[in-house]
């Protein structure tokens, strides 16, 4: 349980995500709701937060579902994550779950449920009652029962033998007959047969039987999510990349490549510190991966250029150098055999350049440029200490790393990111 503290924090991170999406800034209010996730993984605004913003690109794959049913199993009295959960099942065409949850948002608040209505409406409109009755079907039994029960005068099992003419040819009324005056004439479904099917899921329930809900679909293979995210990334879909990534590392947890790529979504975007995360999810997976590195190194060198021009925060720029040159002098010693989707020559340009800038702004310190020179302190002079050393494995003047590069014979392959890991 999360203290006072940490609700308000994420409270704050939830409202920051709602004015970033109704700014139309999806890509950081999804950071910011997933940031609100990891603080406390058993709140339902978080969820219900990402679901909203997958809804706004009018995306409703597995993980939009996922989202909206999580948040209300965590709420199970919240219509309208309840109304929520239906209107996804009826974009995603699956009839059956929508009128579930739609009849259950309108069960659980009525009076915030015109949405529901309207969209049974469109549903009990664009189907024959047949095909609505076999749909009822595959419902869990106790759902079964609260929709058919109401339809039918008796739920006697009638005596075919004694009068089966008496058994009334009647269209089957849907849950809410009260609410709709149009009879659907295409088929009728008999209340005899109505009767009959109640009676006897009953009897099921009366002996024990056990209904197990079909409801869990087998899961996309690894290398198709990837591929599917990649895809999307080079389009420039990227709340739809975002989406299948985090749908990917919820299935494969220890995948660092949907990590990286999560990342990219995040850097290519502006969002900085969600991208940041993410890059060091996938080193904490994979301690070799050197486009992890890569990607990161150039996320810090994104943050130094927003701030380089203000002269009253040295010491944030020169952690951001070190932290840009660790990662590169990281890519050195694995270039050879753990880069692959580097484009080595493209690499050699941002290093080039990262060094170019680096000494002006060593330079500029070291002359007490702004207010005061940093090199007075002992860590910053540390520091300037490494950034020395990174010179000499930096430019790639040793003999090591000239085999090695020589010997490379995957780094010759373009940044694009349907090369990501282990994707062809």
């Amino acid at each position: 349980m999360i203290g006072r503290d940490e609700i308000d924090e994420l409270d704050e991170l939830l409202d920051k995500a709602n004015t970033r999406r109704s700014e139309g800034l999806t890509i950081e209010a999804l950071a910011l709701a997933s940031q609100a996730m990891r603080l406390d993984s058993s709140y339902a605004r978080p969820y219900a937060s990402l679901f909203m913003s997958y809804h706004v690109k009018d995306i409703y794959n597995d993980e939009a579902l996922y989202c909206i049913r999580t948040a209300f199993e965590l709420e199970p009295k919240n219509g309208v994550h309840c109304n929520n959960c239906g209107f996804t099942f009826e974009k995603r065409k699956e009839i059956a779950q929508a009128i579930l949850y739609l009849n259950k948002a309108i069960e659980l608040d009525p009076s915030r449920s015109g949405g529901a209505y309207q969209s049974l409406t469109n549903i009990y409109s664009g189907i024959t009652q047949r095909a609505l009755f076999d749909l009822i079907k595959t419902m869990p039994i106790e759902e079964q029962i609260s929709l058919l029960e109401p339809c039918c005068a008796s739920t006697k099992r009638p005596n075919r033998r004694k009068n089966p003419a008496s058994a009334t040819s009647t269209s089957l009324q849907n849950p809410l007959k009260d609410r709709f005056a149009d009879k659907n004439v295409f088929s009728s479904v008999s209340e005899y047969e109505i009767a009959a099917h109640v009676v006897e899921l009953k009897e099921k329930l009366a002996s024990g039987y056990v209904d197990i809900a079909n409801e869990v679909k087998s899961s996309l293979p690894k290398e198709e999510c990837l591929a599917l995210a990649s895809k999307d990334i080079d389009n420039n879909e990227y709340v739809s990349a975002i989406s299948m990534l985090n749908y990917t590392i919820r299935l494969y947890p220890e995948d660092a490549t949907a990590y990286c790529l999560l990342g990219k979504c995040y850097s290519d975007n502006g969002v900085h510190d969600e991208a940041i995360y993410n890059f060091n999810q996938a080193i904490a997976k994979n301690a070799n991966y050197g486009l992890a590195y890569y990607e990161r190194a150039m996320t810090y060198k994104k943050q130094w250029d927003e701030i380089k021009s203000s002269k009253n925060n040295y010491q944030e720029q020169t952690e951001l150098v070190d932290k840009v040159t660790r990662d590169f002098m990281k890519i050195n010693t694995l270039f050879a055999v753990q880069c692959k989707g580097i484009d080595q020559e493209e690499l050699e340009k941002n290093k080039a350049a990262f060094r170019e800038e680096r000494d002006l702004f060593k330079q500029k310190k070291s002359i007490g440029t702004g207010p005061g020179s940093l090199y007075k302190d002992h860590n910053v002079y540390r520091r300037n200490q490494s950034v020395d050393y990174f010179k000499d494995t930096y430019d790639g003047n040793t003999a090591t790393e000239d085999a090695n590069t020589k010997n490379n014979t995957t780094s010759t392959t373009s940044t694009s990111y349907s090369a990501f890991g282990h994707i062809k």
